[in-house]
């Protein structure tokens, strides 16, 4: 029997589901797969996603192609979970659709088919799907499987970003920054990257620290900078640590207190108001 560990990058994914929140007394057989999954029961999760797409429920047949490729509680098989997510994308499944389209851009076992992808994908998006959104984006920007276009890009990943995708939000707030596909507006790059920061993002944390320490799209604050970069460096963002450090030694020791005090009370969902 493999590991918990091995159960997370496919956790992950499920548990991004609503069906994680229906109740015990209605949930589709899918929804109790999922439930098996996170408490690391992968062969009753097998149980009740096979009971499920029998029965012909989409997500069932979307998470049982998400176990034959990750190889959680089964043997990976590429071939077959190719099988599963086209069987759960004739019911308009846009995750599985969205899965379709990354496997095609080239994965091990499957042959890459840039139009295959980039159809999947787009359809995906039109489905409202963030990761599709963000992914097809990718595409218009880098202008390899389909025509570069950044304007359109920014467009599916705003309509990711609203969706509270945080990947999207980042990539945003860069093009804003940068002035990609956009007009630059460092007060919207610094929104995006503010509500990426409110998700818990460490990235986002570390560019609103910095956009504090400028002063670039919002007033300069060099308190709420080191609040910031501090937040950065205590999230996993070690990159952070140099620009801490610097500006710790440029703070008196009352900035410094109360910017400490600010970091420590802070949490993602008071971010709005602070």
């Amino acid at each position: 029997m493999k590991t918990k560990a091995l159960y997370i990058p496919l956790l992950v994914a499920l548990l991004l589901s609503p069906l994680a929140a229906c109740r015990a007394d209605d949930q589709p057989m899918s929804a109790k797969g999922v439930a098996a999954l996170d408490k690391g029961h992968a062969d009753d999760a097998l149980t009740w996603f096979q009971k499920g797409a029998k029965a012909g429920e989409p997500d069932s047949l979307y998470y049982l192609g998400r176990m034959f490729e990750s190889g959680v509680g089964v043997r990976r098989n590429v071939k077959q979970a190719i099988d599963f997510y086209r069987r759960a994308a004739k019911q308009d499944q846009a995750q599985a659709i969205n899965q379709l389209g990354v496997l095609y851009l080239g994965s091990p076992g499957v042959l890459q088919n840039f139009d295959k992808a980039s159809a999947y994908l787009l359809r995906a998006a039109k489905l409202g799907n963030p990761q599709a959104q963000f992914n097809y984006a990718t595409l218009q920007l880098q202008g390899k499987a389909v025509d570069m276009d950044p304007a359109g890009a920014d467009k599916w990943l705003e309509r990711a970003a609203m969706q509270d995708y945080v990947p999207a939000q980042l990539r945003l707030a860069n093009n804003y920054q940068l002035g990609i596909g956009v007009k630059k507006d460092f007060k919207k790059a610094y929104g995006w990257y503010r509500h990426a920061a409110k998700l818990g993002s460490a990235y986002g944390m570390y560019k609103v620290g910095l956009i504090y320490e400028s002063g670039s799209g919002v007033g300069k604050d060099l308190v709420q900078a080191h609040k910031y970069l501090n937040l950065a460096v205590g999230n996993g963002y070690d990159r952070a640590l140099p620009e801490l450090k610097r500006l710790t030694q440029s703070l008196s020791r009352q900035q410094l207190a109360k910017a400490q005090s600010l970091a420590a009370k802070w949490r993602p969902s008071q971010d709005a108001s602070n």
